[in-house]
């Protein structure tokens, strides 16, 4: 799959999905790097993905529309009443298990509430582009006070295969990495160098399973790293989100 890491806002991602001379985007929080790279590259957009509805995902789609009218909507079916101009006669509004084809690519739609409730995210063969969600050595804060709806959403990004690319939405990898060295996860020397990259997307989600503590806090070690022994999984979670939202 080709795929341009567009840097946006002050730390949010875009990606642009290329194949042959069409182009599909996902979260395209402004619309000029999306524009810039399409010309840049000679490209047409056919296609975009949104993952959920804060603007800082959505705020360049209605300018994109306006220059590519053909351009089709793939969003949460859940939040189409709060993004702007959805056609819903032509545009997929989605719920978690569907599954959509973009030039020879088959998506699959995960559900993933918790950041926001009808937050999605979007897997083919390999690449997951998971929105707020999923953060490497991290995750996106709750906005719905649905911890256990959000752990369960990181347990289903979590049984996805190991070599899974993740595409996420904001920069946030050595806020996290410093969050996981306060609480004593124990992290290598080569993650450390990783994460201390200026841009870390695309992130393999093998080593998120191995060092994320919000992806692995249904383990006893890391439940001890907060005192919460033989609690369950998603109370953990919380602990651990609470913590990170004052650090």
């Amino acid at each position: 799959m080709d795929v341009t890491v567009l840097p946006a806002l002050a730390d949010n991602y875009i990606y642009l999905l290329r194949e042959r001379g069409d182009a599909f985007v996902v979260d395209p929080g402004v619309a000029a790097p999306v524009r810039d790279a399409l010309a840049a590259q000679d490209l047409t957009l056919r296609g975009i993905m949104l993952t959920h509805y804060h603007s800082d995902h959505i705020g360049g789609v209605a300018a994109l529309r306006t220059a590519f009218p053909g351009t089709t909507l793939y969003l949460p079916k859940h939040e189409a009443n709060e993004i702007p101009g959805v056609k819903p006669d032509t545009d997929h509004l989605l719920v978690g298990g569907d599954t959509f084809v973009l030039g020879s690519w088959s998506f699959r739609a995960l559900a993933l509430p918790g950041h926001s409730k009808g937050h999605m995210g979007f897997y083919t063969s390999g690449h997951l582009f998971c929105g707020d969600v999923l953060m490497p050595l991290g995750c996106g804060r709750v906005f719905t006070d649905d911890y256990r709806a959000a752990w369960e959403s990181l347990r289903r990004i979590r049984a996805l295969p190991d070599e899974t690319l993740t595409y996420f939405g904001h920069e946030y990898t050595g806020s996290n990495l410093r969050f996981m060295q306060h609480i004593g996860m124990d992290i290598p020397p080569e993650i450390i160098a990783q994460a201390q990259k200026e841009k870390t997307a695309p992130f393999l989600l093998g080593i998120d399973k191995a060092y994320n503590g919000f992806l692995r806090a249904d383990r006893p070690e890391v439940a001890a790293l907060v005192g919460l022994e033989n609690r369950p999984g998603w109370e953990v979670f919380k602990t651990l989100r609470q913590q990170k939202d004052a650090f």
